[in-house]
This record gives structure tokens, C-alpha cells and sequence, in this order.
């Protein structure tokens, strides 16, 4: 079956367009600001349930259905609806050789994925519903600001990975899973991790500016290296947590951790290339620690050198 494409306008909200539509349909200009102005197309496929973004020198449609729109390429807000023509959408997708003017982006309830391909995007801001279950927003070098609605119960791998901007971030309290690589290389200095929380994927810190790291009791487990290569001062790891990744911590400035007795495993150089941590304290006793499952190398790359249970230390 013909895939059938249609090139629509979403929602545009902005505070200084003007002029008004003629009965052809075409943009009329109130003003000689023109130069201002250029052209993009939004094409909904609805095959897939999808919203593409194209520049209009892209490609080229000949839809009945096509029409171009003009607008200032400056404090541009975009809503992204959850219906159109009666047809449900399901998300939105910009293309990656779009020069993408919006700096903030509202989705309605009902989308449920968000892509933005690698290139150059001006978004600073994007609020997402509790309906998302896709997010890929890699390397948007502007984004400075993510709102979640309460609700959302995942956010997936890699969705805001290399977002050097991006220095803080709410997640509600609905989250369960936080996923693979969710925040790798992002300007996070600081992260508050609700207590509905139970797992952190690998990486999904790791490389980020944070300096001190509180995991609740509801995590039942750490992904490998989730918060390597931070300048991690603090490390508060509550009782509960089960299972502690590989490389988990590797890089961290602190000069001792404290393990819960709910810790059953322990992954390889969980503390590698901690240059100042010398002393690990265990919350039980030293027959609770010879339970643990450790791997063989867990301490390696590390200057530990005790454990100090609650009923003697031990020495390695």
C-alpha cells in the first residue's frame, strides 16, 4: 500500500508573529521584516503515527495537502498535539539536516516518543508527558531544561546523553527505571533520585559534574559504571540497595563509602581510580561480608586497604 505523507504546521506559538492567512491560504506579511522569516515543513506519515520535520529545500512533496508556513526564527515555542484530522499521534521526529529554530517544545499527553537526530537545534527547553516511553535528544547542545510530567515510569537509554547544558534535572517521583546511558556526558552537577527508583542502568550517570550522589533504598540495583567519572565527593548508598555494578564509581574523589547489609554482589573495579578512598565501611559484620558475592578483582585499581565491619575490620 502507498504510503500516504502529509506536510502540516504543529501548533506554533510565538510572541511577535504577525500577519494573517489569505483566502489561497498563503502567509500575508503586515510588516517588512521578511528577512526574518523562513520556511519549515512538518510531515505526518500515517502509516507510522509519526511527525517528521524537514527543511523545505529537503525534499520536496506533492501532497494537495502541502503548505508551507513562515515564521521568526527567535524565541519560537512549538506545541506537539496528540491528534490531528482525527488521525492519533504517536510522536514526533525532526530530521537531522533541519536547522531547528524552537527553543522550548510542549508535548501533549498521548505522544509517546521524541527524537531529535543529532544537528544543530536551538531547543533550550522541552516539557514531555507521562506518556513517553521514547526519548532520543543525544547531543543537543543547547538543552538546558527538562520538565517530566508526573507519571512518566521510565526514562530510557541514552535519551539525554552528550546534553552539556543540561546541569540539573527533576525526575518525578512515578520513575522506576532510569535506563542505559539515560545521562552520560551531560553538565549535571547535581541529581535527586526519587525513592520509586529501582534500577539505574549502565552508565546512565556516568562522565556528568556531580559531586555528591544519594541512592535510595528502593534501587535494587546499580548498572555497571552508572556514576563512573564523576568528581563524586559523597557516596550514600542505602540499605536495600542489592547489587552494585562494575566500575560503578570508578573516578570518585571520596575517601571512604559506606555498604549497606543488603549489598549481596559487588562487581569488578567497582572503585577503580578512587586515588583517596582507603576505607570501606560495611554496616554488618565481617561473617555478612565473606557472604557477599564480590568479584575477584572488585577492589583492584583501588588504594582500599580496610573493611571495617561492625564487629572488626578486615584487611586486604
Amino acid at each position: 500500500m502507498k504510503r500516504r505523507q502529509l506536510l502540516v504546521l504543529l501548533s506554533l506559538i510565538t510572541a511577535c508573529l504577525s500577519g494573517c492567512m489569505n483566502n489561497n491560504g498563503s502567509k500575508e506579511h503586515n510588516d517588512n521584516s521578511s528577512n526574518d522569516y523562513a520556511n519549515l515543513r512538518f510531515q505526518y506519515d500515517f502509516d507510522d503515527k509519526y511527525f517528521k520535520l524537514y527543511n523545505s529545500e529537503t525534499l520536496t512533496f506533492s501532497s494537495d495537502f502541502t503548505f508551507d508556513i513562515d515564521y521568526p526564527t527567535l524565541d519560537i515555542k512549538i506545541g506537539i498535539p496528540n491528534t490531528f484530522l482525527g488521525k492519533r499521534i504517536k510522536g514526533f521526529y525532526a530530521d537531522s539536516y533541519v536547522h531547528c529554530p524552537f527553543k522550548e517544545i510542549f508535548v501533549d499527553d498521548g505522544i509517546e516518543s521524541v527524537s531529535f537526530v543529532e544537528g544543530y537545534c536551538a531547543l533550550e527547553s522541552i516539557r514531555l508527558p507521562k506518556t513517553i516511553k521514547n526519548i532520543e535528544m543525544q547531543g543537543m547542545r543547547n538543552l538546558k531544561n527538562v520538565l517530566f510530567a508526573d507519571g512518566v515510569t521510565e526514562i530510557c537509554q541514552e535519551g539525554f546523553s552528550s546534553c552539556t547544558y543540561l546541569t540539573s534535572v527533576s525526575i518525578p517521583s512515578s520513575v522506576i527505571s532510569i535506563g542505559r546511558g539515560a545521562f552520560e556526558s551531560c553538565g549535571l552537577t547535581s541529581v535527586t533520585i526519587p525513592s520509586s527508583v529501582v534500577s539505574i542502568g549502565e552508565g546512565a550517570f556516568a562522565a556528568c559534574n556531580l559531586v555528591s550522589i544519594n541512592i535510595p533504598s528502593s534501587v535494587a540495583s546499580i548498572g555497571e559504571s552508572a556514576f563512573a567519572s564523576n568528581p563524586l565527593t559523597n557516596i550514600i548508598i542505602n540499605e536495600g540497595v542489592q547489587s552494585i555494578g562494575g566500575w560503578a564509581f570508578q573516578f570518585a574523589l571520596v575517601s571512604s563509602v559506606v555498604i549497606p547489609v543488603s549489598v549481596t554482589y559487588i562487581g569488578s573495579f567497582v572503585f577503580s581510580s578512587c586515588s583517596s578512598l582507603t576505607l570501606i565501611q560495611f554496616e554488618g559484620t565481617i561473617e555478612q561480608w565473606n557472604e557477599i558475592n564480590k568479584e575477584a578483582d572488585w577492589a583492584q585499581l583501588s588504594p582500599i586497604s580496610t573493611i571495617r565491619c561492625s564487629d572488626g575490620d578486615i584487611s586486604l
